[in-house]
C-alpha cells in the first residue's frame, strides 16, 4: 500500500471502513486518511434514467423505489 500524499510504503495500518464499505488506510509518515480503492457512490446512469423514463409514464416514487431497490427521495432529486 502506498499513501497517495507522502508515497511512503511503510508504517501503513487498517483504521476500520467508510461509509461505502472500503478499507480505510491511515499514513504512518503523514497521518493522511486515504482508501485505496475507493467505491463509486450513488446509483448508476441506467438506473436513474429507468427510474425518470418510469416516472414520466405515470408510476410513483415509492412504487419505483420498490421495484429498483433505490431511495424514493433520492428519486424525487432525480426528475
Amino acid at each position: 500500500m502506498k499513501c497517495p500524499q507522502y508515497r511512503a510504503q511503510k508504517k501503513q495500518g487498517k483504521a476500520g471502513f467508510n461509509c461505502p464499505g472500503t478499507q480505510v488506510y491511515p499514513c504512518g509518515q503523514c497521518q493522511h486518511v486515504y482508501t485505496a480503492e475507493p467505491k463509486p457512490s450513488g446509483y448508476p446512469n441506467a438506473t436513474r434514467m429507468l427510474a425518470v423514463g418510469m416516472y414520466v409514464e405515470g408510476d410513483s416514487f415509492n412504487a419505483i423505489g420498490r421495484i429498483l431497490k433505490a431511495n424514493p427521495q433520492s428519486m424525487v432529486n432525480w426528475r
